[in-house]
């Protein structure tokens, strides 16, 4: 049962008020402004969100890098897509399908497309924690050695890329997820029409795939390598995101819009096999895209939002409470062997992420292929009054 958090409400971004990320910022924007070729603090709005949300002690051995690089490695550095891009793919993953169920629920997904730059500059700092692959294994590794930032890594004629991976979504397992969830979307408590939500997208699973290896690659820049471990293992074993640990029920519309990245949920330590808590928190969406931000200008920390940034609003169907950022909410299982709470990591993967595409402005409309949603049969007896809201 969801509880109001008695404490004050918490903003999404709580990293953007930590003073030593605010002066690792400053000296990295005073040397972009120092870089003949940008001469000012603007950067792709993909950078700017990964340096006010990552990992603090990588956003520093990142910037001093940055500092340390030519004019031109800088400038390269500065302009790069890359961290885009990587949203993007995120976003494509996890976007829901307006629409009708397609005929056949095991219909393979088609294989993702390349990214438009498939040689992204990456940064020097892999070189350092990550080791290369072994060029006589014939694998790939997730976080291969980096080039130069702003070259690209040659073709290997002697290993060829492993032909793109087709995925199937497993019904039985979000029937598991929905079982233990008791029907009921775990975020409104609306139980009529729910679907099997997937917290992250069996694409980002599929290794070996250029797209996705520069994914993994890219988060390496801004996460340790202990946490990026936790995150792939999480969605890499034998049943790659195809367990129950990885679902979560939700009515339609909360799932287009947390597919969207109109939301995130917080995990929350100190929870057991039986029930664990999350923190529902509204993101403020950022125009732009492509952009430049200025750097040393910090993402707005809204607090006690109760809407998303087009006026979609979700209300508890069993006391009919507008959902609030910084609500809590508690998942449970009567049976923890047989359906497990969703994972901790995969949460907290989401929340990275799903973040990070609200401030870079990569959250998009999804195609009409290619993303993760089970839909619901009885889509068509859903009115508006499930729990959802728009003003619009």
């Amino acid at each position: 049962m969801e509880n109001p958090n008695p404490s004050p409400p918490s903003g999404a971004y709580p990293e953007t008020e930590d003073k030593l990320r605010l002066e690792i910022i400053k000296k990295l924007a005073t040397a972009f402004e120092k870089t003949p070729s940008i001469q000012s603090d603007l950067t792709s709005s993909g950078l700017w969100a990964f340096m006010w949300l990552a990992d603090l002690e990588s956003v520093r051995a990142y910037a001093e890098d940055l500092i340390a690089m030519s004019h031109n490695q800088r400038n390269n550095q500065n302009r790069s897509t890359t961290y885009f891009e990587i949203l993007r793919t995120w976003a494509r993953g996890r976007a829901t399908r307006d629409g009708k169920r397609k005929e056949a629920e095991s219909k393979k997904r088609e294989p993702v497309p390349a990214l438009d730059n498939p040689a992204p500059s990456k940064s020097p700092r892999l070189g350092k924690n990550v080791a290369p692959a072994d060029p006589t294994s014939g694998q790939k590794s997730l976080r291969s050695t980096p080039t130069t930032p702003g070259s690209a890594t040659p073709a290997t004629p002697e290993t060829p890329s492993p032909e793109p991976i087709e995925y199937n979504r497993s019904p039985a397992i979000s029937d598991e997820a929905k079982k233990r969830d008791s029907q009921t979307c775990v975020i409104t408590h609306f139980k009529t029409g729910n679907q099997g939500a997937q917290i992250c997208a069996s694409s980002l699973g599929m290794a070996g795939q250029d797209q996705y290896d520069v994914f993994w690659q890219t988060l390496a820049d801004f996460w340790p390598n202990d946490q990026l471990a936790k995150w792939e293992s999480a969605i890499q074993g034998p049943n790659r995101a195809e367990t129950v640990e990885n679902y979560l029920t939700m009515s339609p519309d909360t799932h287009a819009l947390w597919g969207k990245g109109k939301f995130a949920l917080k995990p929350l330590p100190g929870g057991d096999e039986h029930s664990m808590q999350v923190e529902f928190h509204w993101l403020p969406l950022v125009d732009g895209g492509t952009g430049r931000k200025h750097l040393r200008r910090p993402p707005a920390n809204t607090v006690g939002l109760d809407a998303s940034s087009d006026g979609s609003r979700l209300f508890n169907a069993a006391d009919q409470h507008c959902i609030t950022s910084g609500e809590v909410i508690t998942f449970t299982t009567e049976d923890p062997d047989k359906c497990p709470l969703p994972s901790y990591d995969l949460l907290e993967m989401q929340w990275v992420l799903n973040r990070l595409v609200a401030l870079a402005g990569a959250a998009e409309e999804p195609d009409d292929e290619g993303t993760d949603i089970e839909e619901s049969e009885e889509d068509d007896e859903v009115a508006e009054g499930e729990g959802w809201q728009s003003e619009h």
